[in-house]
C-alpha cells in the first residue's frame, strides 16, 4: 500500500542510522553498502549516510538475491543498510561472513533502524576504503557489460546538484542561488535509485525541498494516477517510458499544467519525439549525460526550445556552463570543425582537470547544439566500411511494426564483422517477418549497411533504466552467433 512520510520522519530515521553507524564502529568516511531499492526507507538511509559522513556505495537490488549478496561480498564494505524485503538469507550471510555491521531501515517502524542478528558491530578487517573526499560510489548502467563503480567527490556532487536547479529559462543549466522555499510541485521518480538518473533526481528533490512521489518501477497506470493527483509542472521520462505512454494512448488531459518533459539515459528517436509532442502539445527535450558525468553534460532550456526546437529536433541541447566540449577524429585525434562527426571529448571542473575522451560519437553545429551519433567503441567495420549500430537501428525503428531495434556486431570470416539486427515488435502489431525486414533493408540501405542476420524477439532484455541490455542480449544469442 501507499504511505506518506514527512521530512521530519525522514530526518529522524536518518539521524537514527547515523547514530547506529557510530555505535557499531563503522569508521568515519568508510563506504557503506546502500541497497538502493526505491523505498522511502532508503531515501532516509541516503540522508543518514551523508549526515554521518560515510560514503554511499550503491548496490543494485534488482538482481537475484545471490547476485546482490555477491555484490556486497565483492564490495566488502564495513556496513550494509537495506529495507526488510532485501534482507534475504543470502544477504544476511554475506554481512555475517564479511564481518560487517548490518542494519534494516523501515519508515513507520519503531525503531526505524535496527541491527540484523549477529551483525550489530563491525567485526572483520580489510574492508574497502575510499579517499577522504569521496562521498558516493555510483554504478554505471551496465548497458554493455558488468556495472563499474565510479567515485564521486563531495565538491563535484554539490556542483552537479547546483547545476540541476534550473532557475533561468534562457540559461541552460545555470546554477541557482539556494532557495529554501518548500516546493508544491512534486518530483515523480520511477527511475531506479541504483542508477545515476534516479539517484540524482532524489538528491536534487531533497536539495530543492521538493516532495517526492517514489515508485519502485514505471507503470503507465500508476503514472497516470500520479499525474492526475499531484499535477507536476515538469516530468522526466526516459525514451522507453515515453513510448509506453504513447502505446497506452494516455489522454492529453493527463499532462494538463505540464510545461516540459525531459528525457535522457538513451537516445530519443525522432519518431517518438514527434508523436509525443503532436499528441500532448508539450516539448520533450533530450539531454546527454553519463554516470561518469554526474549532473549531466548538455541541456535544453525552454528559451532555446522556443527559438530552435523545430530546427534542431535531433539535438541533445547545448553544453552546461561548466562544460567544455570538442570533437576529435577517431583515428587522427585532430580537433574537428562544425558539423563534423567524431569522438566527443569533455572537460569540466566536475570531472577533473583533464580532457576526457568519451566512447560517444558526436557533432556540434554552428549554434553550439550537440548531436549524438552512437558509440565509437561499437562501430562495426565490415570489409573496411564503418557501420554505426545506433544509426542502423534508427532506420528500422521507422517501421510501424517495430517497437525497438538494436544492432550488434558479429564475427564474419570474410569481412571481419557484420551487423546483426534484433527487433522487438511494436505493441499490438503483428511481428515483422525476416523477409519483410530484408526487403526494407534493400529499399533503405546501401548493400554494405544491410544486416547479415535478423532476429525478432518478443521482448528485448533491458537494464533497470529500460535501456536494452546489450551484454545480456549477446549472452542470449551466443549459441547462434560469434561476438
Amino acid at each position: 500500500g501507499e504511505a506518506t512520510y514527512s521530512r521530519g520522519q525522514l530526518l529522524a530515521a536518518a539521524r537514527a542510522l547515523a547514530a547506529a553507524l557510530e555505535e557499531a564502529g563503522v569508521p568515519a568516511g568508510a563506504p557503506v553498502a546502500w541497497v538502493a531499492r526505491n523505498d522511502p526507507g532508503m531515501v532516509a538511509a541516503l540522508l543518514g549516510l551523508l549526515i554521518a559522513r560515510r560514503c554511499v556505495s550503491l548496490i543494485n537490488p534488482h538482481e537475484p538475491p545471490a547476485k546482490v549478496a555477491a555484490a556486497v561480498r565483492t564490495l566488502k564494505a564495513s556496513a550494509t543498510v537495506a529495507v526488510a524485503r532485501d534482507w534475504t538469507p543470502e544477504l544476511d550471510a554475506a554481512a555475517r561472513d564479511t564481518g560487517a555491521a548490518a542494519f534494516r531501515i523501515e519508515l513507520g517502524a519503531e525503531p526505524p533502524v535496527s541491527a540484523r542478528p549477529c551483525t550489530e558491530r563491525v567485526r572483520g578487517h580489510g574492508f574497502h576504503a575510499v579517499g577522504p573526499d569521496i562521498v558516493v560510489e555510483l554504478l554505471t548502467s551496465g548497458t554493455t557489460g558488468e556495472p563499474k563503480r565510479l567515485p564521486l567527490r563531495a565538491d563535484r556532487l554539490e556542483t552537479g546538484l547546483s547545476l540541476g536547479v534550473r532557475k533561468d529559462r534562457h540559461a541552460p543549466g545555470a546554477p541557482a542561488a539556494p532557495d529554501l522555499t518548500v516546493k508544491r510541485s512534486p518530483s515523480l521518480v520511477a527511475n531506479p535509485m541504483s542508477h545515476v538518473g534516479g539517484f540524482f533526481r532524489v538528491l536534487l528533490s531533497l536539495k530543492e525541498l521538493r516532495p517526492i512521489v517514489l515508485r519502485e518501477r514505471f507503470r503507465v497506470a500508476e503514472f497516470v494516477d500520479d499525474m492526475r493527483r499531484f499535477r507536476p509542472k515538469s516530468v522526466s521520462l526516459v525514451p522507453a517510458m515515453a513510448a509506453m505512454v504513447l502505446e497506452a494512448e494516455v489522454p492529453p488531459e493527463v499532462f494538463e499544467g505540464v510545461i516540459l518533459v525531459r528525457s535522457g539515459t538513451a537516445p530519443l528517436s525522432p519518431q517518438i519525439k514527434a508523436a509525443f509532442e503532436a499528441r500532448y502539445g508539450i516539448p520533450i527535450l533530450s539531454e546527454y549525460g553519463a554516470s561518469e558525468f554526474f549532473g549531466g553534460v548538455t541541456v535544453w532550456s525552454l528559451g532555446d526550445y522556443e527559438a530552435y526546437g523545430a530546427a534542431k529536433a535531433g539535438s541533445v541541447g547545448r553544453p552546461k556552463p561548466d562544460v567544455e566540449m570538442r570533437i576529435t577524429g577517431a583515428e587522427t585525434g585532430e580537433v574537428l570543425g562544425v558539423d563534423q562527426v567524431g569522438v566527443l571529448n569533455l572537460r569540466s571542473p566536475r570531472f577533473g582537470p583533464d580532457w576526457i575522451a568519451t566512447t560517444d560519437l558526436a557533432s556540434r553545429d554552428a549554434d553550439g547544439f550537440v548531436y549524438i551519433h552512437g558509440r565509437s567503441d561499437q562501430a562495426i567495420i565490415r570489409g573496411g566500411f564503418k557501420i554505426l549500430p545506433e544509426k542502423l537501428a534508427e532506420v528500422f525503428r521507422q517501421r510501424a511494426d517495430v517497437g525497438e531495434a538494436c544492432v550488434l556486431g558479429i564475427k564474419d570470416d570474410r569481412l571481419g564483422e557484420a551487423p546483426l539486427l534484433v527487433v522487438e515488435p511494436a505493441a499490438g502489431a503483428p511481428p515483422p517477418t525476416v523477409e519483410a525486414l530484408q526487403a526494407f533493408a534493400r529499399e533503405n540501405l546501401a548493400p554494405y549497411q544491410a544486416p547479415a542476420a535478423y532476429e525478432v524477439m518478443a521482448e528485448l532484455p533491458r537494464t533497470a533504466t529500460l535501456k536494452v541490455a546489450l551484454g545480456k542480449l549477446r549472452e542470449m544469442l551466443s549459441d547462434r552467433y560469434r561476438f
